[in-house]
């Protein structure tokens, strides 16, 4: 048994030697040390030593030993016959004060030996390993990873936690609500924080009663995964809570999964209800404004102060600005007492009233063919709060790009071939030449840092169905002396 005196000494040693020592723990148990001290828990939450284990259980190594086999013996077929085959090499950890063992056949959970071909000397050895460390790395130089975080995602138990179910009580029993759509609310810091568990992270969605309901994600404000707001029902109906909404055209569309999108900036969240675009405050959780379209509405894209929100319909594309709406002095709905009571049938009147007015109808985009399911602002290079390029992707078996400055001219398309149904990007450039380097473990350091930072590039996802299987897309997009240049990779 450990005395208080030989803990404390052990805690007054390097954390070099902490970490050596701690590396032939079990994850679990490494995990059970966060507890003794926020000393240990600053150490047993190192980024590289998680970051060795994430390379450790990984398959890249096994794969790069492959197919360094499988290229020596198409060199030399004798070679695996005899009885040299191989020094035995490993990539134990990023600190470099950990040895590296040149005989054994296995190891500690913290020691992975790879059959390869490696130069004895350790200094050789050493950069060998650092340079097999930056072809697995995913990240990037500027991108934040916690990988204590990222081995939990990768190699942790899937638990999944249910959000408390709303429902309502009357008479005649309890009435489970279905959520139809859901987005996320930064309310404290719309950016992000680093440290995602402590942030305040609200959940927001509509319900078939026609109300908003926020839970909270992390648990800052109460018991994670409560409800923690609720509004009152009917105020997202445009006939009105009083009037007969069990008629699904009345509710939110069960077929629509990008249907809400929040501004965590400005405190705001839009529904698309059919045909209609309504904006909630949610300190209020009170109707603020409502946009109808002459089709029914199917995708929204993310909500951002800087540029306005593009709304998909069936059959076209469209701009909303919610800083442009216009108000009537002798509006009866513009003072202060009637303004809680205001829902998205009053909003829908006054744009009835707007209709006969001389302004121009908003410039839109016509879809020759129906059924948008995804729309993305792709920020500018650099710049994660502005965008000039909107993708849209849908039923159709291309990628639509357009310009903001030049909507609603079509920019280019990109051939997908499948039914899409989401896009995502990344801020980071993405070559398929490399990316297959990489993956077989080829590539040096400089080509490595080249790849993870040339200038302008950025990646395109888009994900969806193909020949009744999953499909996942990758493209290139960069801007090479005025012109765009796109590289697509599939994988199906």
């Amino acid at each position: 048994m450990t005395t208080p005196g030989q803990a404390a000494g052990l805690s007054m040693l390097p954390g070099e030697i902490l970490l050596h020592i701690i590396s032939f723990l079990e994850p679990h148990q490494t995990t059970n040390l966060q507890l003794v001290s926020k000393g240990f828990r600053n150490l047993a939450r190192d980024d590289n030593f998680w970051r060795s284990r994430c390379l450790q259980e990984s398959t890249f190594i096994q794969a790069v030993e492959h197919s360094r086999l499988f290229r020596q013996k198409a060199v030399e077929p004798s070679a695996l016959d005899s009885p040299q085959q191989g020094i035995v090499g490993s990539y134990p950890s990023s600190n470099s004060n950990i040895p590296i063992d040149d005989g054994a056949v296995g190891g500690t959970p913290a020691t992975v030996l790879v059959r390869t071909h490696l130069p004895r000397s350790t200094e050789a050895r050493e950069r060998e390993r650092v340079r097999i460390m930056a072809n697995w790395d995913p990240s990037f130089p500027s991108e934040h990873v916690s990988w204590y975080e990222e081995y939990i995602q990768r190699h942790g138990p899937v638990v999944i936690n249910w959000l408390e179910q709303s429902d309502i009580r009357d008479s005649s029993g309890t009435e489970l609500l279905e959520a139809r759509g859901v987005a996320l609310y930064r309310p404290d810091s719309p950016q992000g924080n680093e440290d995602s568990c402590i942030e305040t992270l609200l959940a927001v969605s509509p319900l078939d009663d026609g109300s908003v309901c926020l839970w909270d994600v992390n648990g800052t404000k109460g018991k994670r995964g409560a409800i923690v707001a609720k509004s009152r029902a009917g105020i997202l109906f445009i006939d009105g809570p009083g009037a007969d909404n069990s008629r699904r055209s009345k509710r939110v569309d069960s077929g629509v999964t990008e249907c809400v999108s929040v501004d965590s900036h400005q405190h705001r969240a839009y529904f698309a209800v059919q045909g209609h675009l309504i904006e909630v405050d949610l300190r209020r959780l009170s109707v603020v404004g409502c946009e109808s379209f002459p089709f029914s509405i199917s995708a929204l894209s993310a909500a951002n102060p800087t540029v306005p929100l593009t709304v998909g319909t069936s059959l076209g594309i469209y701009l909303h600005d919610s800083r442009t709406r216009k108000t009537t002095r002798n509006d009866p709905f513009e003072t202060i007492d009637d303004f809680d009571r205001m829902g998205a049938n009053d909003f829908y009147q006054r744009t009835l009233r707007r209709i006969f007015d001389d302004e121009p109808l908003p410039p839109y985009a016509p879809l020759a063919q129906p059924g948008p399911l995804s729309i993305l602002h792709l920020e500018r290079p650099g710049l994660a709060d502005l965008s000039d390029d909107i993708y849209v992707a849908g039923r159709f078996s291309n990628i639509l790009h357009y310009d903001r400055r030049t909507f609603p001219s079509i920019k280019d398309t990109i051939y997908s071939g499948a039914r899409l149904c989401s896009l995502a990007s990344l801020p980071y450039p993405f070559s398929v030449l490399d990316n297959e380097l990489r993956r077989r473990g080829q590539m040096s350091l400089d080509q490595v840092e080249n790849s993870k930072t040339s200038a302008g590039g950025r990646t395109l996802i888009a994900c969806g169905e193909y020949n009744t299987k999953g499909s996942l897309e990758v493209a290139q997009r960069a801007v090479r002396r005025g012109v765009h240049l796109c590289i697509n990779a599939r994988v199906r």
